[in-house]
């Protein structure tokens, strides 16, 4: 038998079946509740302030940025909780737990936010949690929360087994500027494809079987949720591959900003790039928005692009995270860590 160094103090960790039992807790609570941002912003943020007209503009970006502040609480609890997980042997468990975790709270909680429309200033929700499209929104958006989670969780948890080691732990060696150059470009790669997708998508349907068809029914509902393909699907399995190479413990804050600057730069561009491309491809006709225009315009464009890139690099953080221990267990630590714990 082969034998295998069990972490050195194994009392701070929490058994396996509660470590599941509270992430599965604290994502369904946050799934839940995760309109709450976007219909306070609509119920209780001032319309007029920030725009002239019906106030969506604004009470939009006030949305976004309330998403925002919700992420990062929930950032926190991770971190909070991360002391007493061992994600090291129980990754996977904990990517699963806070994935489906989240997908509960989004099915079984206020029902949808996926066909939310305003008018007004009044969210229209979705009453039937069995609807294909409210399950579809829970599937998707469950990804964003797992990810905060789990970057909340993974480097409290990994700073917790090094300060419990006996002997301090060379932690493996930093992330080349290359690699790191590899992230960024990865990130505003993906972040540039997500916003394209749709119209993309739309142009080789509208080809294949023709307009009409292409603007209803299971063909229209993969144009309008193609961005996904690319975030946060596309953009987990890519930082996935990269974990390996790049060492987000030992390097977070270069890792960080690495991700936070990709997503921003392929955000800022995408967003009308792929607002000219959706209308174009539409009426044949088209020309970049002007986000100068009037304060509402700016704030709303610079909010949806801020939430993206939050959301997005806490996602390819935790990716990142997930990586570098599934692959290369003994890079961080010189230690190998243990395959199964009860």
């Amino acid at each position: 038998m082969v034998s295998k160094r069990e972490p050195t103090n194994t009392s701070v960790y929490w058994p396996r079946s509660y470590e599941i039992a509270i992430i599965l807790i604290i994502s369904s609570i946050f799934g839940a509740l995760s309109y709450v941002p976007f219909v306070t912003a609509v119920l209780f943020y001032p319309a007029g302030s920030l725009v002239s007209a019906s106030g969506y503009l604004s009470r939009s970006a006030m949305g976004d940025l309330l998403q925002i502040v919700y992420g990062l609480f929930l950032l926190e609890v991770g971190y909070i909780v991360g002391n007493k997980v061992a994600f090291r042997q129980d990754c996977s468990w904990i990517l699963a737990s806070a994935y489906l975790g989240s997908f509960a709270g989004y099915v079984v909680g206020l029902p949808g936010l996926e066909t939310t429309s305003i008018s007004g200033g009044i969210f229209l929700l979705e009453t039937n949690p069995l609807n294909a499209g409210h399950l579809q929104s829970a599937l998707f958006n469950s990804a964003t929360l797992m990810g905060i989670l789990v970057a909340g969780i993974a480097p409290s948890s990994e700073f917790q087994r090094l300060a419990d080691a006996p002997t301090p732990q060379a932690g493996g060696g930093h992330a080349t500027t290359m690699r790191l150059a590899v992230v960024f470009s990865t990130c505003g790669a993906v972040a540039l494809l997500g916003y394209l997708l749709p119209s993309v998508f739309t142009a080789l349907f509208e080809g294949l079987v023709g307009a009409g068809a292409a603007s209803a029914g299971a063909l229209y509902t993969l144009e309008t949720n193609s961005v996904v393909l690319a975030n946060p699907l596309l953009l987990f399995l890519a930082l996935y591959a990269l974990g390996g190479r790049v060492n987000a413990f030992r390097d977070e804050r270069r890792v960080l900003v690495s991700l936070l600057g990709g997503v921003l730069v392929g955000a800022l561009v995408g967003n009308p790039v792929g607002s000219y491309a959706t209308v174009y491809v539409s009426t044949g006709s088209a020309a970049l928005p002007n986000y100068l225009t009037n304060t509402a315009s700016l704030a709303t464009y610079l909010a949806s692009v801020a939430v993206v890139c939050v959301n997005s690099a806490l996602l390819g953080f935790a990716a990142l995270c997930f990586s570098s221990v599934r692959k290369e267990p003994d890079a961080l630590s010189g230690a190998t860590a243990p395959l199964a714990r009860i």
